[in-house]
Parts: structure tokens; C-alpha cells; sequence
């Protein structure tokens, strides 16, 4: 009888983190539709509401975000240690959580978009 307790309290244990894996996979899993809508953008002001779009799912999800601009002859810099923001043309940005990790090259439309991601929530 204390067996089939035992076995019943692991079951529940892995159920709970089955579903616990699933719902922060699935937050990382939405990336890849909401920056196809940012990549495929055909006008600053689409840009800018899928960015948007981005944005809220990125404070929904609680997601790390880390931004690097892409230099002409590639070096990455961090946008906070960029001096020359005006001359942004290529960015990295990197959304992850945990050990879950999404990076995309975004070259911006409009590159003060890329600020939207700066926004608190």
C-alpha cells in the first residue's frame, strides 16, 4: 500500500514538470511566428506592430532579452556600449530563458524600433 503511495506522489511529481517544461517551451516556441512577422515587415510602421507584438510576448513571458549591434565587419557590441547609435543598421537579439535560448539578425526598417524592446512593462 505505501508503495503505490510512493509511486503516485512521483507520478504527480513528474506530471507537474512535464507541464511546467511544456508551458516555458511554448513561450519560447511563439518566437519563431512573431519574428517571422518582424522579418517579413514591408513598411516602419508594420515594423513597428509586430515589434509591439514581440515586446508584449517577451514582458508576458518574463524572457531575458540581450541586444548586440552588428558591425560592417561583424564584431558585435553591446547597443548599451554602442556609441554610434545612429549608424545601427544590423542587430542580434538574443530572448532567452533558463537554459532556452532564441537568436535572430534583425536588420530594422526602422532602427529606433528596435528601442520597443527597451520598454518596461
Amino acid at each position: 500500500m505505501a508503495s503505490n503511495k510512493i509511486k503516485s506522489r512521483w507520478f504527480s511529481i513528474l506530471l507537474i514538470l512535464v507541464i511546467a517544461s511544456c508551458v516555458w517551451g511554448d513561450d519560447m516556441n511563439k518566437l519563431d511566428g512573431l519574428w517571422q512577422n518582424i522579418l517579413s515587415s514591408t513598411d516602419a510602421n508594420a515594423e513597428y506592430t509586430a515589434v509591439e507584438a514581440l515586446w508584449k510576448h517577451i514582458a508576458n513571458a518574463r524572457l531575458q532579452v540581450a541586444i548586440n549591434v552588428i558591425e560592417d565587419n561583424g564584431n558585435e557590441i553591446d547597443i548599451m556600449d554602442y556609441t554610434d547609435r545612429s549608424s545601427i543598421k544590423k542587430v542580434a537579439v538574443n530572448l532567452s530563458k533558463g537554459d532556452k535560448e532564441n537568436i535572430n539578425v534583425w536588420t530594422p526598417i526602422d532602427p529606433e524600433n528596435i528601442y520597443i524592446l527597451f520598454r518596461e512593462k
